[in-house]
């Protein structure tokens, strides 16, 4: 097979077709793209980047955002200002990352999700693929962009708006009431997916940080497994993969992201950083791509160690053509120049997965 391009080798992937090599490729910007351009070449390493088919207006309700500095750490103090009242929460910025954490969710008793649902009712998504369009011809032959969902109503309750402490006691307390709000959201992750079903995108993602420490097999099957199948469905009707962000532990939810219908995961964490291995994976799930990120905790092996681990992971994976190796979450700073030359020798080693020669 002749070599091919970033854009073409990462575009197979996504989509089930013969390709020359893993794939290997970080989130845009995640390092400068010059810096591991410099280091790597260019042919050797492809861009992934975000983006939204869709714009959220809001005519009624906004987003204040003031920053503040405490123990010497960045932070952010956010206000939802709305006709029924207003919230708070507060942002935390790591200094060595610049991710943001939040430590004070907007809703913290019953009576706030009145509030919470006057911002999402005020809610209005705008279909827009010119972000997709512009980000494709930015990005020429250098990689590809993949149009982002919304995370389904459950977990961008919990990640963005209540502490999951509190979401707890408020479903026990009066299920029905969250239930409410569970409605605003469902109804906005429903006109987001039509967009991304309208666009011309490679393949899709919904952002979910699914780890089963969070959301429980009980909770995964109520409310994430219904949304993977049907919008895995409807995107495939118009022959967009629909991919999924888990990035924790899995091996609870195993069988039901096996029900899923879903293409591919994006960011999986495979071992020695969480509790299920490609291998694995592969068995579980034959009908899905698996684009991993290279375990963190990894970078800070010595280089032989960091040898045998990328060696292993290929060997677990490599052949099948499902895999990819993806820079996706944090990396130590101060390590990458030192691990990543020696994760893309073994990658230009392994050669052509055999499922394509």
């Amino acid at each position: 097979m002749p070599p091919m391009t970033m854009r073409q080798r990462l575009t197979a992937f996504a989509r089930e077709e013969p390709h020359d090599r893993v794939p290997f490729a970080q989130y845009d910007g995640m390092i400068p793209n010059e810096e591991i351009w410099s280091l790597l070449g260019r042919d050797n390493v492809g861009i992934i980047r975000w983006v939204w088919v869709y714009r959220l207006e809001q005519e009624h309700c906004r987003i204040e955002s003031e920053p503040f500095e405490r123990d010497g750490l960045r932070g952010e103090r956010r206000t939802m200002v709305t006709p029924r009242g207003t919230l708070t929460a507060e942002i935390r910025f790591d200094p060595t990352y610049g991710s943001g954490a939040t430590r004070e969710h907007f809703v913290k008793e019953l009576a706030d999700y009145d509030i919470l649902d006057a911002y999402l009712a005020d809610i209005r998504v705008v279909f827009d693929p010119e972000p997709l369009a512009r980000a494709k011809a930015e990005l020429g032959e250098d990689g590809i962009p993949f149009t982002n969902g919304l995370r389904n109503p459950w977990q961008k309750l919990w990640v963005e708006y209540v502490d999951i402490a509190d979401l707890a006691w408020h479903f026990a307390e009066d299920e029905d009431r969250v239930m409410t709000t569970i409605g605003h959201l469902d109804r906005l992750q429903r006109q987001v997916m039509n967009c991304v079903a309208l666009s011309d995108s490679v393949y899709a993602s919904i952002p979910d940080n699914i780890t089963a420490s969070m959301t429980s097999p009980a909770l995964f099957a109520r409310f994430c497994l219904p949304y993977y199948q049907e919008f895995s469905a409807q995107l495939a009707e118009k022959d967009v993969p629909l991919f999924c962000h888990m990035d924790g532990d899995l091996k609870p939810l195993w069988e039901l992201i096996g029900q899923s219908g879903l293409r591919g995961l994006d960011s999986f964490s495979p071992q020695p950083d969480n509790d299920t291995s490609i291998a694995e994976a592969i068995a579980q799930w034959p009908g899905m791509q698996l684009a991993i990120n290279y375990p963190s905790s990894v970078h800070l092996y010595d280089q032989e160690g960091v040898r045998q681990i990328t060696r292993d992971l290929l060997a677990q994976g490599g052949h099948s053509g499902r895999l990819m190796i993806q820079l996706s979450e944090n990396i130590p700073p101060n390590r990458w120049r030192a691990t990543l030359p020696v994760i893309v020798g073994e990658i230009l080693a392994f050669g052509q997965p055999d499922a394509f020669r």
